[in-house]
């Protein structure tokens, strides 16, 4: 997968979830912990 912006939402007070959608609608976690 090329590189290309994901989505961020906090998890709780210290953690987030960072995501992508790529063209195919597939789900990309790519972080689920700290902050970036």
């Amino acid at each position: 997968m090329k590189y290309r912006k994901g989505f961020s939402r906090r998890i709780d007070e210290t953690n987030r979830l960072v995501y992508a959608i790529d063209e195919n609608g597939v789900l990309w976690i790519i972080s689920c912990r700290g902050h970036y």
